[in-house]
């Protein structure tokens, strides 16, 4: 198991246990995701890794509940350098392992910015306290209130 390996374990953990009870985190894995699409396809690395970081950067800037948020949402700063260091094949070994230790990192914070009530309501309730929750926070826009 390499370490980029460790990367994929972090978000798919982040994206079944932090992502329901986090707007932020939801956009950091469906970032991912729309990244790994389009990787697949046949994009360059470097170019997929900037947009996707790009667009998690102004898409989640909507996200910010707490001071976790912001540390978790910031470290998109270090990560879009480390794109742009790889894009003009500068010091491309120190981008890759600085992208990965930046974003290991963020999976670290991510969860703190999770609503803790939401999570507890889940765990009480089950399902229903789950969806009884989201009915009035939809990624905090309030459509489907009641």
């Amino acid at each position: 198991m390499g370490p980029g390996h460790l990367y994929y374990l972090g978000i798919l953990l982040a994206g079944l246990f932090v992502a329901p009870f986090s707007p932020l985190a939801r956009v950091i894995v469906l970032s991912w995701l729309t990244g790994e699409y389009a990787f697949w396809l046949g994009v360059p690395a470097p170019w997929v890794n900037l947009a996707q970081h790009l667009a998690a950067f102004i898409i989640g800037s909507r996200y910010l509940r707490n001071e976790w948020c912001i540390l978790a949402w910031v470290m998109f700063l270090p990560m879009l350098a480390c794109d742009a260091l790889a894009l003009i094949h500068e010091f491309e070994v120190l981008a890759w392992w600085g992208l990965l230790c930046t974003a290991l990192a963020q999976l670290v914070f991510l969860p703190l910015g999770m609503d803790f009530a939401q999570a507890r309501a889940t765990l009480e309730e089950g399902w229903q306290g789950y969806a009884d929750y989201r009915r009035t926070d939809f990624l905090r826009t309030g459509w489907f209130a009641a």
